[in-house]
Protein backbone atom coordinates (compact mmCIF):
# COMPACT_ATOMS: atom_id res chain seq x y z
CA UNK A 1 0.00 0.00 0.00
CA UNK A 2 0.99 3.77 -0.21
CA UNK A 3 1.37 5.69 3.38
CA UNK A 4 -0.26 8.99 2.80
CA UNK A 5 -0.64 10.22 6.62
CA UNK A 6 0.32 13.45 7.24
CA UNK A 7 1.38 13.92 3.90
CA UNK A 8 0.41 16.75 1.23
CA UNK A 9 -0.27 15.07 -2.12
CA UNK A 10 -2.10 15.41 -5.24
CA UNK A 11 -3.04 12.06 -6.13
CA UNK A 12 -4.19 11.84 -9.92
CA UNK A 13 -5.91 8.81 -11.26
CA UNK A 14 -5.56 8.23 -15.06
CA UNK A 15 -8.09 5.77 -17.05
CA UNK A 16 -8.99 4.59 -20.88
CA UNK A 17 -6.81 2.86 -23.13
CA UNK A 18 -3.46 1.68 -22.27
CA UNK A 19 -1.81 3.35 -24.35
CA UNK A 20 -3.13 6.70 -23.90
CA UNK A 21 -2.85 6.38 -20.13
CA UNK A 22 0.84 5.31 -20.35
CA UNK A 23 1.68 8.94 -22.21
CA UNK A 24 -0.66 10.53 -20.11
CA UNK A 25 1.31 9.14 -17.13
CA UNK A 26 4.89 10.01 -18.92
CA UNK A 27 3.97 13.67 -19.29
CA UNK A 28 3.13 14.22 -15.59
CA UNK A 29 5.87 12.81 -14.28
CA UNK A 30 8.16 14.29 -16.73
CA UNK A 31 6.86 17.59 -15.46
CA UNK A 32 6.62 16.43 -11.93
CA UNK A 33 10.00 15.63 -10.92
CA UNK A 34 8.69 14.23 -7.53
CA UNK A 35 5.74 12.48 -9.14
CA UNK A 36 5.29 8.53 -7.96
CA UNK A 37 3.32 6.05 -10.29
CA UNK A 38 1.90 3.08 -8.58
CA UNK A 39 0.83 -0.17 -9.58
CA UNK A 40 -3.09 -0.90 -10.00
CA UNK A 41 -3.28 -3.03 -7.02
CA UNK A 42 -1.90 -0.24 -4.82
CA UNK A 43 -3.76 2.57 -6.56
CA UNK A 44 -7.28 0.25 -6.00
CA UNK A 45 -6.31 -0.21 -2.36
CA UNK A 46 -5.71 3.82 -2.50
CA UNK A 47 -8.91 4.57 -3.90
CA UNK A 48 -10.81 2.42 -1.58
CA UNK A 49 -9.15 3.83 1.69
CA UNK A 50 -10.33 7.62 0.27
CA UNK A 51 -13.98 6.36 -0.40
CA UNK A 52 -14.33 4.58 2.27
CA UNK A 53 -12.56 7.56 4.70
CA UNK A 54 -9.73 5.13 6.22
CA UNK A 55 -7.32 8.34 6.12
CA UNK A 56 -9.28 9.25 8.89
CA UNK A 57 -10.57 6.13 10.90
CA UNK A 58 -8.02 6.74 13.80
CA UNK A 59 -7.93 10.41 14.35
CA UNK A 60 -9.22 11.60 17.49
CA UNK A 61 -12.13 14.14 17.34
CA UNK A 62 -15.18 14.19 15.18
CA UNK A 63 -15.59 13.60 11.30
CA UNK A 64 -17.20 16.00 9.35
CA UNK A 65 -17.98 15.48 5.50
CA UNK A 66 -18.21 19.29 3.65
CA UNK A 67 -19.44 19.51 -0.04
CA UNK A 68 -18.18 22.97 -1.60
CA UNK A 69 -17.45 24.48 -5.16
CA UNK A 70 -13.74 23.24 -5.07
CA UNK A 71 -12.79 26.81 -5.83
CA UNK A 72 -13.72 27.41 -2.36
CA UNK A 73 -11.92 24.86 -0.20
CA UNK A 74 -8.68 26.17 0.06
CA UNK A 75 -10.34 29.09 1.73
CA UNK A 76 -12.17 27.13 3.49
CA UNK A 77 -9.58 24.93 4.94
CA UNK A 78 -7.59 28.02 5.98
CA UNK A 79 -10.21 30.02 7.63
CA UNK A 80 -10.50 26.62 9.70
CA UNK A 81 -6.53 26.14 10.20
CA UNK A 82 -6.46 29.99 11.70
CA UNK A 83 -8.88 28.57 14.60
CA UNK A 84 -8.25 24.70 15.08
CA UNK A 85 -6.32 21.66 15.22
CA UNK A 86 -7.35 19.37 12.66
CA UNK A 87 -7.04 16.43 9.62
CA UNK A 88 -8.51 16.74 6.28
CA UNK A 89 -8.12 15.27 3.00
CA UNK A 90 -10.25 15.90 -0.49
CA UNK A 91 -11.38 14.20 -2.82
CA UNK A 92 -13.72 15.56 -6.25
CA UNK A 93 -10.81 17.93 -6.57
CA UNK A 94 -11.18 19.91 -3.87
CA UNK A 95 -15.42 19.51 -3.63
CA UNK A 96 -15.34 16.82 -1.14
CA UNK A 97 -13.73 17.80 2.07
CA UNK A 98 -13.69 15.13 4.71
CA UNK A 99 -12.28 16.80 8.37
CA UNK A 100 -11.46 15.42 11.96
CA UNK A 101 -11.19 17.60 14.51
CA UNK A 102 -12.93 18.67 17.96
CA UNK A 103 -16.02 17.54 19.05
CA UNK A 104 -18.06 20.04 19.99
CA UNK A 105 -20.56 23.41 18.86
CA UNK A 106 -17.72 25.13 17.94
CA UNK A 107 -15.81 23.34 15.16
CA UNK A 108 -18.79 22.62 14.06
CA UNK A 109 -20.19 26.24 13.58
CA UNK A 110 -16.69 26.98 12.06
CA UNK A 111 -17.37 25.30 9.42
CA UNK A 112 -20.67 26.37 8.71
CA UNK A 113 -19.59 29.72 8.43
CA UNK A 114 -16.18 29.55 6.62
CA UNK A 115 -18.58 27.68 3.99
CA UNK A 116 -21.20 30.53 4.02
CA UNK A 117 -18.18 33.46 3.87
CA UNK A 118 -16.90 31.08 0.43
CA UNK A 119 -19.32 30.05 -1.66
CA UNK A 120 -21.79 28.05 0.59
CA UNK A 121 -21.99 24.37 0.87
CA UNK A 122 -22.73 22.19 3.28
CA UNK A 123 -21.62 20.54 5.93
CA UNK A 124 -22.83 16.90 7.76
CA UNK A 125 -21.59 15.02 11.09
CA UNK A 126 -20.72 11.34 10.16
CA UNK A 127 -18.91 10.73 13.21
CA UNK A 128 -19.42 11.99 16.83
CA UNK A 129 -16.47 11.52 18.90
CA UNK A 130 -18.28 13.40 22.11
CA UNK A 131 -21.54 15.38 22.56
CA UNK A 132 -21.42 16.82 18.88
CA UNK A 133 -25.04 15.70 18.29
CA UNK A 134 -26.55 17.29 21.26
CA UNK A 135 -25.08 20.50 21.11
CA UNK A 136 -25.09 21.01 17.16
CA UNK A 137 -27.74 19.94 14.39
CA UNK A 138 -25.31 16.91 12.18
CA UNK A 139 -27.31 17.73 9.16
CA UNK A 140 -27.08 21.46 7.40
CA UNK A 141 -29.87 23.23 8.83
CA UNK A 142 -31.90 24.20 6.02
CA UNK A 143 -33.58 27.17 4.55
CA UNK A 144 -37.50 27.61 5.94
CA UNK A 145 -38.41 26.95 2.01
CA UNK A 146 -36.49 23.82 1.99
CA UNK A 147 -37.51 23.19 5.94
CA UNK A 148 -41.41 23.70 4.39
CA UNK A 149 -40.86 21.21 1.09
CA UNK A 150 -39.04 18.84 3.69
CA UNK A 151 -42.35 18.66 6.05
CA UNK A 152 -45.07 18.53 3.46
CA UNK A 153 -43.10 15.52 1.67
CA UNK A 154 -42.65 13.56 4.56
CA UNK A 155 -46.32 14.06 6.04
CA UNK A 156 -47.11 13.45 2.41
CA UNK A 157 -45.05 9.81 3.41
CA UNK A 158 -45.23 9.32 6.55
CA UNK A 159 -48.85 11.65 7.94
CA UNK A 160 -48.84 10.25 11.60
CA UNK A 161 -45.07 11.20 12.00
CA UNK A 162 -44.16 7.55 13.09
CA UNK A 163 -40.51 7.23 11.02
CA UNK A 164 -37.74 8.46 12.37
CA UNK A 165 -39.43 11.93 13.50
CA UNK A 166 -36.96 14.34 14.27
CA UNK A 167 -33.87 12.38 12.94
CA UNK A 168 -32.72 14.36 10.72
CA UNK A 169 -34.08 17.72 11.11
CA UNK A 170 -36.17 18.93 14.41
CA UNK A 171 -39.91 18.95 13.82
CA UNK A 172 -39.49 17.03 11.02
Amino acid sequence: GVDVAGAMLAIIRLEGIDGSVADRAAHLLAAHKDGLEIDTDASNALWQQIRDVDLLADANGDIWKLSCAPASSPAVITTLSDQFDFQFFADWAGGLLWLSGPSGMEFGTAMRTALAANGNGYAQLIRDSGNSKDVIAPLQPLSSAHYALHKRVKAAFDPRSVLNFGRMHDGI
